[in-house]
């Protein structure tokens, strides 16, 4: 919750919000991904850090952009891929680190409690 309140623009964080929502509770269905959960604009407003009329217009926007559908029973549909995993081709340009190789003490060598 404190990261989605840290990116920009409203709109980004609804949509991260929704797909977090949707990791745990979504079920994968043939338009999208479906999260079963009942969230009214004023609840949506709270975890992002927003007041409930930019909620309604940045709602609308995602809405008008494909990205978001509002289903008749309250429950919403992401349809798409989610955001924030990289591409194919930026995957193929991002280094994975390897991890550090710890030296071991030499045998002998105490290290003191500190």
């Amino acid at each position: 919750s404190q990261a989605i309140s840290q990116l920009n623009g409203v709109e980004r964080r609804i949509e991260a919000l929704l797909w977090q929502l949707a990791e745990r509770w979504g079920r994968v269905a043939p338009e999208g991904v479906l999260i079963p959960l009942v969230l009214p604009h004023r609840i949506v407003a709270q975890v992002v850090g927003a007041r409930r009329p930019t909620v309604s217009t940045a709602i609308g926007t995602l809405t008008a952009r494909g990205k978001l559908v509002r289903r008749p029973d309250g429950t919403w549909l992401l349809p798409g891929e989610p955001v924030g995993l990289p591409t194919g081709e930026a995957r193929r340009m991002i280094r994975t680190r390897r991890p550090r190789v710890r030296s071991v003490p030499a045998e002998g060598v105490s290290r003191r409690a500190g």
